[in-house]
């Protein structure tokens, strides 16, 4: 396209000595040959749904996989459940073509081990937290992971370093972070445990997916697939090594299993796959430092919903420290849009 109209070719028909001009004739490129680009407007407006659904899916999950835990306390085997769900649905509509998922091939299988192994650890780390803690230290320790994750962003991903401005915003969220962890004193020290490992996990689940998404051709719903299909039967031996699988029915003769419990369970399984899709949409659209801070930002939400129907939740203290947090990924959010 750059030599559209540029490019010339000169038919010279006179003979010698003869003033006739030459005749020039445009050359025109073949439309095949034209590499279409996105328009700005559309990469923004892509990256504005998959930014907008990621926290519409972080917000609720978080609050509805505590409720799951609490009336369904096997965690291993509740993710087994939903792991199982999301790639039955996947796999289903994609047969039927209305998903557009990639076929399990063995070079993407390859490369996709360490993200399964990243993705579970990740995955059963917050569960294990959400078991042990409430839900605005999770909060606060994924909120932390921002700092972190903005440094490997800039160390491993290639990115230039964050400006000072920026850098002020992200320490502003860790000194909010501290103000909450002395101001609250109804944590457990093993609950620190789970959110340390969590805190760990979130940050390599945030840097190397980034990595492999940047890196592997696939579709948001093919990396679903791969994730939750080559997840399942390691989770699934977790399940039957900790003897969780084997409590399922003695849950069931205790009446742990209510209308109520079906439709959290089910719920939970709907989430997890609208979190899983909408989270690689927004690893694809945005930076890793951006899609921490994505998912941290809707957390105010998840803390009005857990004052709202638990009674598990911080001191007013506690919480004025974790809004501090979120304000910081707010100033972050503005100077970098």
């Amino acid at each position: 396209s750059f030599f559209r109209g540029h490019l010339t070719f000169k038919m010279d028909n006179s003979k010698a000595g003869d003033d006739k001009p030459q005749v020039e004739i445009p050359i025109e490129p073949k439309e095949d040959n034209v590499v279409q680009v996105q328009s700005p407007s559309a990469s923004r407006l892509k990256a504005q749904f998959a930014i907008i659904s990621y926290m519409g899916a972080s917000s609720t999950m978080l609050i509805i996989n505590k409720v799951a835990v609490y009336l369904f306390p096997l965690p291993t085997v509740l993710l087994v459940i939903q792991l199982f769900v999301s790639s039955a649905i996947i796999f289903s509509l994609g047969s039927l073509g209305f998903l557009n998922v990639d076929p399990l091939e063995w070079g993407k299988i390859r490369q996709y081990i360490g993200v399964v192994f990243v993705f579970l650890a990740n995955i059963f780390t917050n569960i294990k937290a959400l078991q042990y803690s409430n839900v605005e230290t999770v909060i606060v320790f994924r909120t932390c992971t921002t700092l972190a994750i903005a440094y490997g962003d800039f160390r491993f991903l290639n990115r230039g370093p964050p400006s000072s401005r920026v850098l002020s915003t992200l320490v502003l969220i860790v000194v909010g972070a501290i103000i909450y962890v002395f101001m609250d004193s109804s944590v457990e020290i093993e609950s620190y445990f789970w959110v340390g490992l969590y805190f760990f996990f979130q940050c390599l689940d945030v840097l190397y997916i980034k990595y492999i998404t940047n890196s592997v051709s696939m579709t948001s719903w093919g990396r679903s697939f791969y994730n939750n299909t080559l997840a399942l039967p390691t989770i699934l031996i977790i399940a039957f090594s900790t003897g969780e699988i084997y409590r399922v029915s003695e849950l069931y003769n205790e009446g742990y299993f209510t209308n109520f419990t079906y439709f959290i369970l089910f719920l939970s399984c709907v989430m997890g796959l609208g979190i899983s899709y909408t989270g690689f949409l927004c690893r694809e659209a945005v930076s890793a430092t951006s899609y921490s801070v994505v998912g941290n930002m809707n957390k105010v939400l998840t803390v009005m919903i857990n004052c709202a129907i638990w009674d598990k939740h911080a001191s007013t203290g506690g919480l004025l420290g974790l809004l501090l947090s979120l304000l910081g990924g707010a100033l972050y959010t503005k100077l970098t849009q």
